[in-house]
């Protein structure tokens, strides 16, 4: 059943779902206190709802009881960066002692190969260096007691589950 608030305007008991009073027909406002602390401490950037470092910028809707979320990952190369990097060196090295000294060459056969050899390297190197994102996506709806929290990545959204678990606390007692 929803909570009983007074209307801003007219001081009249109405339900926190109510979408306006009854009796004066002045819009109810209410939000859930979470959520109204979330939108404030975001905006102060209270949150470190990124512990993980994957994620980047959060894009959110929210309503007076639900707040749903999504963010893209920052993934890495699929290689580690031990290996790209002198894959990138050798690519540099190759072309400034291979491909450049050989456009000089006095024929174009003699250049053919090494243009070749060029394109594969660098689609080797494009190859190496190549990042892939996906989108993840939390909610968490307050109407329930204790909240229902759902979300495609745990880890990921670690810390934004946290904060709210942390508040919903403090909220019972």
């Amino acid at each position: 059943m929803a909570e009983l608030i007074n209307c801003l305007a007219c001081n009249n008991e109405i339900a926190t779902t109510a979408n306006a009073c009854p009796k004066c027909g002045a819009a109810n406002e209410w939000i859930h206190p979470s959520i109204q602390r979330f939108l404030e401490d975001i905006k102060a950037a209270k949150i470190s709802w990124n512990k993980s470092g994957q994620l980047s910028d959060l894009l959110y809707n929210w309503n007076r009881y639900s707040i749903a979320g999504t963010a893209e990952t920052k993934k890495e190369s699929w290689l580690p960066r031990w290996i790209r990097i002198p894959g990138n060196l050798l690519f540099g090295l190759f072309f400034l002692f291979d491909v450049i000294p050989s456009l000089w060459a006095v024929s174009y056969s003699d250049v053919i190969p090494g243009i070749i050899f060029l394109m594969f390297l660098f689609i080797v190197l494009v190859a190496m260096n190549w990042s892939s994102s996906k989108k993840l996506n939390f909610s968490i709806d307050f109407k329930s007691k204790p909240p229902t929290w759902k979300s495609d990545d745990e880890e990921a959204w670690e810390g934004l589950r946290e904060y709210f678990i942390a508040n919903s606390k403090e909220e019972q007692g």
